[in-house]
């Protein structure tokens, strides 16, 4: 006993001062590593800075763009929809002038650059602003003139001079950036060098010690070293598999360390697998466009995978890029880690915007000249009596199937609208009796032929904030639907009822119910239930799922009882408006 603690004396003596000298080495690496890692992460913040002044300064172009166009479309065409370009323009393009205000640094070259370019922005809009005013005012010749001047057109050339003086400039300190970062890498490798020896020096001292103890290190080791093999067999197994996903795959630990990287997600940002998984970790600028990919992390659960559609990046390429994600956590011990699978949908957001676009330019074009047959055909109904007999019948299918493509192709307007959140809201203060006794009288002509009667119960004659016209849209489909479902010679019932701060507004018929396998889907477009009849009846699909975001878009909800055989209840919640005392 007494031979084994002199030796152990000995071993201490004699390699005491190769730890401590270790122990210092390591302390000054992990000095220079924090002032690494403090100068990468200032890097990636001027980085997201760059990426955000660019960003809003291309939305603020885009805003001034549509107030130019706006303003000449209302010009040339008088038609309102230009004039809510316009409107809608000024509105985003203050929201996009303050944002890229509060982005830029607080440098005096911005402060310069703000002071030349916003002028010429104002003066952009005042040139617009009076083009718009001119029309409404019933002059568009002056607007005509007002546009010769050329006023507005010299301040947007300076404003897209600047922007791209903006935009040069970003440049150059991306570039100084990038300099910064490759010396920080060339420091880093030094530091990793650096980190080799010390980890040399730790493990002679360490096989020092294993050999002091021989037998029982010897077996330890043995085990280690089998279960470090069969690890980096899975290891390989696994990064194998993953490599052949076309789909960016990658494990992060909590630490924010990335654990494990496919080759796809290399490309996606430029980076190599190798610099992804090093020790210092990705460079600023591939971290900066990872970090749509890997915000949420800190969300995931183990309960349960958190999943995200459409998540927009930066690729390598400067090329925009959607992707759908899930992320799961995996079980480790101490700290967990988590999975993220990336699908690349970036084809069928292109497809879908596509389609967007194909089918608002379709009914754009549509709406204007079946406008124009509509009131031919109304024109020739003026002269029915001069008429052959067998023409009228004609005359009358002609005239209804122009109204139902005109009310579908403002539908689909309407739904490209709130699709796009740009569907005008005017909240006012109405009492409900007069907004139901209105839609009720608007739809007595279109029961009467179906012998179908509209009763208006008495109910609380309170007060909304609503939008009078949009709510009387939603009643409008209510109605039609209800009138069109019911049997003839029947009755549809409106009722209102006042609960603690709100009223509920009912629509009934008592026609054959909604069958239970189309209720989930009563809310969606292009869906129909029933639909050989609702083609004899006309319909397009679509006037309930506009009705549902209209009335949320209210503060509302939207809902229904059905009884196959007994009829269907349509329900509206809204919030009472609040009267000033």
């Amino acid at each position: 006993m007494r031979t084994g603690a002199s030796d152990l004396k000995r071993f201490l003596n004699r390699y005491n001062f190769a730890f401590l000298a270790s122990l210092l080495l390591l302390g000054v690496l992990y000095t220079e590593g924090r002032r690494n890692e403090h100068a990468l992460r200032a890097a990636n913040t001027a980085a997201m800075q760059t990426m955000s002044v660019m960003s809003n300064s291309q939305r603020m172009l885009s805003a001034l763009q549509d107030v130019e166009s706006g303003a000449r479309g209302f010009l040339i065409t008088g038609q309102p929809q230009f004039a809510e370009t316009f409107e809608s323009g000024r509105l985003r393009l203050r929201d996009a002038r303050a944002q890229l205000k509060a982005a830029m640094p607080a440098e005096s070259w911005y402060r310069t650059w703000w002071q030349r370019i916003d002028p010429h922005i104002d003066a952009r809009v005042r040139a617009s602003m009076a083009v718009v005013e001119a029309v409404r005012q019933g002059a568009p010749e002056l607007g005509t003139r007002l546009v010769k001047t050329n006023a507005g057109s010299v301040a947007m050339e300076e404003v897209r001079k600047h922007l791209l003086q903006l935009q040069a400039h970003e440049e150059r300190r991306l570039a100084q950036r990038n300099a910064g970062i490759n010396d920080q890498t060339a420091r880093t490798r030094l530091l990793r060098l650096a980190m080799v020896i010390a980890a040399g020096v730790l493990l002679m001292s360490a096989v020092l010690a294993i050999n002091f103890q021989a037998e029982k290190r010897r077996q330890a080791l043995a085990r280690a070293r089998n279960g470090e093999s069969q690890q980096r067999r899975q290891h390989a197994f696994l990064r194998t598999i993953i490599d052949t996903d076309e789909n960016p795959i990658f494990v992060r630990d909590l630490a924010g360390r990335f654990v494990l990287v496919n080759k796809a997600l290399g490309e996606l940002v430029g980076c190599s697998v190798e610099e992804l998984e090093g020790d210092a970790g990705p460079s600023a600028d591939c971290l900066a466009m990872l970090q749509p990919l890997i915000t949420h992390d800190a969300d995931v659960t183990p309960d349960a995978p958190w999943r995200q559609d459409a998540v927009q990046m930066i690729d390598a390429a400067w090329q925009p890029r959607w992707f759908q994600i899930v992320k799961r956590a995996l079980p480790g011990e101490g700290m967990g880690s988590v999975l993220t699978v990336a699908v690349d949908v970036s084809e069928r957001m292109r497809a879908q915007r596509v389609k967007d676009e194909f089918v608002s330019t379709v009914s754009h074009e549509l709406r204007t000249p079946l406008t124009s047959v509509r009131g031919a055909l109304d024109l020739l109904g003026g002269f029915a009596q001069t008429l052959p007999g067998d023409a009228l019948p004609l005359l009358d299918i002609a005239r209804k199937n122009t109204e139902r493509l005109l009310r579908l192709i403002n539908d689909i307007l309407d739904l490209q609208k709130i699709e796009a959140g740009q569907l005008t809201m005017v909240p006012a203060v109405h009492g409900l009796r007069g907004l139901l006794a209105h839609s009720v009288a608007a739809h007595e002509g279109y029961a009467q032929p179906m012998n179908v009667e509209l009763v208006l119960h008495e109910g609380p004659d309170v007060q909304l904030r609503v939008d009078a016209d949009r709510f009387a849209q939603v009643m409008a489909n209510l109605l039609s639907n209800a009138i069109k479902h019911s049997p003839a010679g029947d009755i549809v019932e409106i009722q209102s009822e006042q609960l603690e701060g709100a009223v509920e507004i009912s629509v009934r018929d008592h026609g054959r119910g909604i069958p239970k396998a189309f209720r989930p889907h009563v809310f969606e477009r292009f869906t129909q239930a029933e639909s050989n009849d609702a083609r004899r009846k006309g319909g397009t699909g679509l006037g309930l799922a506009i009705a549902k975001s209209m009335i949320e878009q209210m503060g509302g909800t939207i809902g229904f009882d059905t009884i196959e055989g007994t009829g269907t209840t349509f329900h509206i919640l809204l919030p009472l408006a609040e009267v000033d005392a």
